[in-house]
This record gives structure tokens, C-alpha cells and sequence, in this order.
């Protein structure tokens, strides 16, 4: 795996986890902590490697601990 991807799966990684063990925090807040510079970036590359926008994938990790 390139480099780059290495570096975005790990940033995807992290902030997946953010959206769960940090429930009050706006996913725009999450999106800046992980590098992104905007949360529309943020939410289409955790639809594309997740299968569901940050606000769902917010839902169903807090529905199912």
C-alpha cells in the first residue's frame, strides 16, 4: 500500500474511533483533530472506506457498544 494511503487509513482510523469515544464532540471538530481542513472531505472519506456517513456510523456504534 502507498504511503499516502497508509497515512489516510490511519487518519480514517482514528477519527472512526473519535466518533465513538468522543460522542459530544461535532464531527467537524473530529474532521480538524484527524487533519482534515474540512468536514465534507472528512465525511465522504469515512462514507467511502466505512459504507456510511460520520453521523451514522455515530449511531450505530453508540446503538451497539
Amino acid at each position: 500500500m502507498p504511503l499516502a494511503e497508509t497515512v489516510m487509513r490511519l487518519r480514517l482510523d482514528a477519527g472512526q474511533r473519535r466518533l465513538t469515544a468522543q460522542p459530544h464532540l461535532p464531527v467537524a471538530a473530529i474532521a480538524h483533530v484527524c487533519g482534515f481542513t474540512s468536514p465534507s472531505h472528512f465525511a465522504r472519506r469515512i462514507r467511502e472506506a466505512f459504507g456510511c456517513t460520520p453521523v451514522q456510523w455515530r449511531q450505530r456504534s453508540c446503538a451497539h457498544p
